[in-house]
């Protein structure tokens, strides 16, 4: 009797487990299986948009037939997972499988509705914001609203006029590097400006707040207003690559100023419409006609030379305290320099750093005498 129960009970597991595997079969083909018919479609899944709203979405347009066996089929393969907003295509001739796996690596496209974003990025000059700005097709030159006066005027920047001689724009240098929110529709070339310029202004009424006293000694030193600051900002931000090291150029360069030294930085030799894109190279040191050359010339240049964040702003308003005067790249993948304070030691340091083997990328050229 136990026998044929046992025997009984066996046959009907064997006949559960044969049933089971027929259904995960089914289920398994159903669910790899491509779809009839061919064509894309694109779907916009907004910010927010919940797994099962987007199920819905593939379902309305014929991609999915059971949402719910579709659901199950995501969680066994680890595809439900939160869904990043943009404009997904999606093929009629996929899957199931292949329509989560698509979810699940996200859009082909921004989000329609989503703002354009603007970025500068520090150490950007303005001919290269004004490439990033056409790139976006965002109508307008930003060259028309720096020569225009009474619209820099506008922006409270503090950019002087008449602009010193030689100098080739007034918006430099007040572009904040950041992120800016634009609307996608009808991107503005006025509204990037303003927003970009406003952060700086708020940056650096913040920094200067801070760092009140040591700007105030460098005021009455070298009579440096906010635009010279920005300008000795945008030295620092071209040639500082490792963090924390700005405070330390920025005074190399106070020091070289102290002593009527010229400042001798390489990414002056090139600011320029014409130059901005070219490596310097030892014919930009020998060009007088450059008014920026920062090798023939004393002193600062005639403005900035891109746009500083704000540790490059800090350093200069507040140099760090040193007699040095001056520094060469150690060319050993970190960005650091070696300091020196007489000719002598940064001799030593450009043998030692300059002449041998490179292991990463240079900073700038060192200053020199």
């Amino acid at each position: 009797m136990i026998r044929r129960l046992l025997f009984g009970g066996g046959t009907s597991l064997l006949i559960l487990l044969a049933l089971g595997g027929l259904g995960w079969w089914w289920f398994d083909d159903r669910m790899s299986s491509p779809g009839s018919s061919t064509g894309a479609v694109e779907i916009p899944v907004t910010a927010g948009t919940t797994w099962a709203g987007a199920v819905e979405a593939l379902r309305a347009h014929g991609l999915v037939r059971d949402p719910w066996l579709f659901d199950m089929r995501a969680r066994l393969r680890h595809r439900r997972v939160p869904l990043r907003a943009g404009l997904f295509v999606f093929q009629r001739s996929w899957s199931p499988d292949q329509l989560m796996d698509k979810l699940a690596a996200g859009p082909d496209g921004d989000d329609p509705d989503a703002p354009l974003v603007f970025r500068v990025i520090p150490g950007e000059n303005l001919f290269q914001v004004r490439e990033t700005l056409q790139n976006l097709g965002i109508a307008g030159d930003l060259f028309a609203i720096d020569r225009r006066r009474e619209r820099v005027d506008a922006l409270e920047v503090g950019a002087p006029w008449p602009l010193a001689e030689g100098a080739r724009t007034r918006l430099e240098g007040y572009l904040f590097p950041d992120s800016y929110h634009l609307s996608r529709h009808n991107p503005s070339l006025d509204r990037a400006v303003e927003l970009a310029t406003r952060q700086f202004r708020k940056v650096f009424k913040d920094l200067e707040r801070k760092h009140a006293a040591s700007y105030a000694a460098v005021r009455r030193e070298f009579g440096l207003d906010r635009h010279g600051i920005v300008t000795m900002a945008s030295l620092v931000e071209k040639e500082t690559q490792a963090p924390g090291e700005g405070p330390r150029v920025a005074a190399v360069f106070y020091n070289r100023l102290r002593k009527r030294m010229a400042l001798g930085t390489d990414p002056t030799l090139v600011y320029g419409p014409d130059t901005w894109r070219e490596v310097p190279a030892p014919r930009h040191r020998k060009d007088p006609t450059n008014p920026y050359n920062t090798y023939l010339n004393q002193g600062l240049p005639p403005g900035p030379i891109c746009n500083p964040g704000a540790a490059a702003l800090a350093a200069a308003l507040a140099p760090a305290t040193t007699d040095e005067l001056y520094f060469v790249a150690r060319r050993d993948g970190t960005g650091r320099h070696a300091f020196a304070r007489t000719f002598e030691e940064h001799r030593a340091n450009i043998t030692r750093y300059l002449r041998a083997p490179t292991k990463g990328p240079a900073a700038a050229e060192p200053p020199t005498p």
